[in-house]
């Protein structure tokens, strides 16, 4: 253990010594405790629900049974995250299959956003491109500056 030599002059009573209260790190530290989306059980089910849905030609009934639990917040953690490591189509999969029904409302012009940098964070950006297009064509017209300012406050997220 190294000593630490402090002149006595700097050591009056007037004088904090701040660095005593600070936390110094070691070359050596625990290992990092998992985030607190991984420990999410409906994140775990949707996830599962996702690879078996993506990996066969099997109904989505695992999938639509999850559905009325999830929130909006749960879908922006899938992509923003991935607490699962899923693989990026089959999470775009997902995403496109909330979007071909109408009736969930999960997916918002901030979920479609997110899913843009998730693309083409993983170099898929002719599918980024796509659903731009879609955002676009569902917004309709003069909706590209609401899709411009989206697209900046989700870059940083």
């Amino acid at each position: 253990m190294a000593t630490l030599k402090i002149p006595t002059k700097i050591l009056h009573r007037n004088h904090r010594v701040s660095f005593f209260n600070k936390n110094y790190s070691s070359w050596w530290s625990l290992p990092p405790s998992p985030s607190p989306h991984q420990e999410d059980p409906l994140l775990k089910s949707v996830s599962d629900a996702i690879k078996i849905h993506s990996s066969s030609s099997s109904s989505s009934s695992s999938l639509k049974k999850l559905l009325p639990k999830l929130t909006t917040t749960h879908i922006l953690t899938l992509i923003n995250h991935n607490p699962h490591r899923l693989p990026p189509l089959s999470l775009l999969s997902f995403f496109n299959f909330l979007s071909s029904h109408p009736h969930i409302r999960l997916l918002t012009l901030q979920s479609y956003s997110t899913m843009t940098h998730f693309l083409v964070s993983h170099n898929l950006r002719s599918q980024a491109l796509d659903l731009l297009r879609l955002v676009v064509s569902k917004k309709g017209n003069g909706s590209s500056s609401s899709v411009f300012s989206s697209l900046v406050e989700t870059r940083g997220v």
